[in-house]
Parts: C-alpha cells; sequence; structure tokens
C-alpha cells in the first residue's frame, strides 16, 4: 500500500529552493499533497496547492516522499503545514483557555481532512507513516531555554501520539531545532 508523511512547522519545512544542489526535482504523479480540500500532484505553480506560499519541490517531505518510491513504496501522500516565523509556542495549548494553538489545530484539522480522502482508503493507509517536524530557529539564540523548549515538544509528540492516524510506531524526524543543545532535546 501508500504511506502517508505528515511534515509541520515552519516555513523551512515547505523550503521552496528550487536552485538548491541535489534532489531529483522531477514532478512525479505519485507523490501527492493535500491542498485542503483534495489530493494534488505537487507542481510549482500550480494553482491547485491552494497554497498562500507556494512550496517548492525541493523540500523535505518531497524528497523524502521521492525515496519511499525509490524503495518501491507505489504513492505517497503528504500532508505539508508550514507556519513562517512561528515559535514553538503556536502549537502547544493557550495558558488561558488550555485549547490547541492556532498552528496545532490547523495542522490536526489538515490531516484528519486528509485522512477522510478516498484515495487514502484505497491506498490501504490507515495512519501516518511519518512524521518531519522543521522548526526551531525562532527559538532558537542566546536566550534558549532547553527545559522549556523540551517540555512544548514533548506536549506536541504526546499530542500526535494520541491521534487515531498517528501509530505509536510513526517516527518522527526534526530537521531543524533551536540551535543549542537540539540532540538533547531529541534524545530524551
Amino acid at each position: 500500500g501508500g504511506r502517508l508523511l505528515i511534515a509541520a512547522g515552519q516555513s523551512n519545512i515547505a523550503a521552496s529552493n528550487e536552485a538548491a544542489a541535489g534532489g531529483d526535482l522531477t514532478v512525479d504523479p505519485r507523490i501527492r499533497f493535500w491542498n485542503g480540500t483534495t489530493w494534488v500532484t505537487c507542481d510549482v505553480g500550480s494553482a491547485s496547492l491552494n497554497w498562500a506560499s507556494q512550496p517548492g519541490r525541493n523540500n523535505i517531505a518531497f524528497q523524502a516522499a521521492k525515496q519511499a518510491l525509490r524503495e518501491g513504496v507505489p504513492c505517497v501522500y503528504v500532508v505539508l503545514d508550514a507556519h513562517p516565523g512561528n515559535t514553538i509556542d503556536q502549537w502547544i495549548p493557550n495558558a488561558s483557555t488550555g485549547t490547541n494553538g492556532p498552528n496545532m489545530t490547523s495542522l490536526l484539522t489538515k490531516v484528519s481532512a486528509a485522512m477522510g480522502a478516498a484515495e487514502i482508503a484505497l491506498a490501504g493507509i490507515t495512519g501516518a507513516s511519518g512524521f518531519i517536524w522543521g522548526q526551531g530557529e525562532n527559538n532558537g539564540g542566546a536566550s534558549f531555554d532547553f527545559e522549556a523548549y523540551k517540555a512544548r515538544w514533548d506536549w506536541i509528540k504526546v499530542k500526535l501520539r494520541a491521534q487515531s492516524w498517528f501509530p505509536a510506531t510513526t517516527p518522527i524526524t526534526a530537521l531543524s531545532m533551536p540551535p543549542q543543545f537540539s540532540s538533547r532535546v531529541m534524545d530524551r
């Protein structure tokens, strides 16, 4: 069957650096991105992507999907949820209301809608095959608080693993973390 990849974070998760070295940038109809209402081919400039800021094909999720195809996966579906310039606080609950942060709400809404699309059932997909996190530089710098970031990151992981579409075995990959102590955040 197919695979579902979920990618979330700041703008770098949707990196649109077409000129970057490496990576196969060829459009492949077996890689489909969720545009909020339907699955579409990731083709830069396509109005069907329905994103305010069009991602490039040279983003980590597209390249991960390409690798899955090379390994024999017949089709890959990607939910990409990028929020330029946001700190991790936009994903965690509001301290006064307890409701999800706006970016977590966005992510959960997109994935739930995508999971309800007929293509997912036809591809035999019952949950996420991988989660890619690309956030951190807006939390970095001299004032970086390791314990505070780790607590927020741990909450995000617990929230994701509580979703029916996020099996406990789903691998999580972080590609952009605060520059100081990033390995300590992931290794705990």
